[in-house]
């Protein structure tokens, strides 16, 4: 199947933007965002390095990646992978680094369980 992703801004406190999308061959380049990004995983797996360490997300697992880390992302899944993500305001989440660990001199909390 191609291909599909769509995005929207819902009108909801503390929400920047929802995404949800669908890949077999598109690879993200390094990038960071001003936002934490809140994903799971429907289907496939995604390979990402995240402030230089190598991760991944799988199904039925919720990720949350932390504002201005350099990040990419790809399949590591023949097909590749469906996604949900929700893009949550920084203030929304202010704090929580100290209580979940450390990554190089970043915050990191990566997976926070099973759904």
């Amino acid at each position: 199947s191609a291909e599909s992703s769509v995005a929207w801004r819902p009108r909801v406190e503390g929400i920047a933007e929802v995404f949800r999308a669908h890949f077999e061959e598109h690879a993200y380049p390094m990038h960071t965002h001003e936002v934490w990004t809140l994903l799971t995983v429907d289907r496939g797996r995604i390979g990402y390095e995240l402030g230089g360490e190598r991760c991944d997300s799988s199904p039925r697992s919720v990720t949350l990646l932390p504002p201005h880390v350099a990040h990419d992302g790809h399949s590591l899944t023949a097909g590749g992978f469906d996604k949900r993500v929700i893009y949550l305001e920084s203030r929304m989440l202010d704090g929580i680094g100290r209580a979940v660990g450390r990554l190089g001199n970043r915050d990191r909390f990566s997976v926070l369980g099973q759904v």
